[in-house]
């Protein structure tokens, strides 16, 4: 299954930078 991380360093917490790896999807600003 693919993981799903997201690095929160914005404001309120919002997710700044979420990579899913296992999907080729990876490092996709927010």
């Amino acid at each position: 299954a693919p993981t799903i991380t997201a690095v929160s360093n914005g404001k309120f917490g919002v997710p700044t930078y979420i990579t899913i790896t296992g999907t080729g999807f990876t490092g996709t600003p927010v």
